[in-house]
């Protein structure tokens, strides 16, 4: 039908045997695969994947023999990690799967009912990342997908990087004060459909002093899940909220 077919698929599923088979179907297709974090101990306690940092790099290496595309997964400050920390670890882990991924889609957190993220939320342990990280994410790693920024589809592209804020600005979303949040999410989404830096100029709010500070303390003073408050509402209708 002249369309791209995108199969997700756990790593333990992508073995020679069975990439044979599908792509005697449809030769050309791309795989996407929740990998989450390039970090074995991430990976185990703070998100129980169920799997390895190896078990991505045997997937990746069984896809590439088949030459099909790779559309990599990760997520933006799992569950007991501050946002400090989120981006040390966020920008890291781009890094190290940009070269194996033609496609990086980082999924920032957000809040689900009935989840354990959503108790550590209740008890005010876990807040969802601030847009602002997630600015800052992009600006530290993006000369290492486009050397010359010169955006998506270029020669040099090393990957694509797409982030897609579920739930951007809300508060159970990535979000910041509330007066900022539309345009800093537009501009986030701009970027992923073109891959032109520039496309995050001219963004400020008075909130981002209070981010750098939090993030500052997070990367400073040895607090696992961060030092972060409620950034806006009242925090007795966030414990009630659905």
């Amino acid at each position: 039908m002249g369309k791209e077919l995108v199969v997700e698929s756990r790593t333990e599923q992508l073995s020679e045997e069975k990439l044979a088979w599908a792509t005697k179907i449809n030769p050309k297709f791309s795989v996407a695969i929740g990998l989450e974090a390039y970090d074995d101990e991430v990976l185990r306690f703070h998100v129980n994947k169920g799997f390895s940092t190896k078990s991505w790099d045997r997937a990746v290496e069984n896809l590439e023999k088949f030459g099909l595309r790779i559309k990599t997964y990760l997520m933006f400050k799992p569950p007991f990690m501050s946002e400090g920390d989120a981006l040390t670890h966020g920008a890291k882990w781009i890094r190290d799967v940009a070269e194996r991924s033609d496609e990086i889609s980082v999924n920032p957190m957000n809040i689900q009912k009935g989840t354990v993220i959503d108790r550590l939320f209740r008890a005010n342990e876990y807040r969802p990342p601030w847009l602002w990280s997630l600015i800052q994410l992009i600006k530290d790693v993006h000369y290492d997908i486009h050397p010359t920024n010169s955006g998506n589809g270029s020669d040099d592209q090393v990957s694509r990087l797409i982030i897609h804020p579920t739930a951007g600005g809300k508060v159970r979303g990535a979000h910041n004060c509330g007066s900022c949040d539309d345009e800093v999410v537009a501009a986030i989404e701009r970027y992923s459909v073109s891959g032109d830096i520039h496309d995050l100029d001219g963004l400020s709010c008075d909130c981002q002093e209070v981010w750098k500070t939090e993030v500052e303390l997070d990367q400073k003073m040895p607090i696992p899940l961060g030092s972060g408050k409620n950034r806006r509402g009242d925090a007795l209708l966030h414990l009630r909220s659905p």
